[in-house]
Formats: structure tokens, sequence, C-alpha cells
């Protein structure tokens, strides 16, 4: 698997763990902040995979 696709699966990993901390602490704002970035590496692997 290219790099820069292990780079966007850690990075979105990392975010959707902020993004769990984050609603775990009642703050909803950051919560939806980092799922909303955690997406945008999603569509990267996405594209990836042909989807």
């Amino acid at each position: 698997m290219p790099t820069d696709i292990d780079a966007s699966r850690d990075k979105m990993k990392s975010l959707l763990a902020q993004a769990d901390t984050a609603v775990a602490a009642g703050d909803i704002f950051n919560g939806q902040k980092f799922i909303d970035l955690a997406e945008s590496e999603l569509k990267k692997l996405e594209r990836f995979a042909g989807h």
C-alpha cells in the first residue's frame, strides 16, 4: 500500500479517536470538527479503492 494511503488511514484513525475523546468530554462542537476532518481522509481512501 502506498505510504500516502497509509498516512491517510492513520490520520483518519487519529481524528476519529480525537472525536471520540471530545464527545466523551461533552465537546460536541470539536467532536463534529474531528469527524468532518476524518471524513476528508476517508474520501481519499475511497478514491484509492476506486469507490
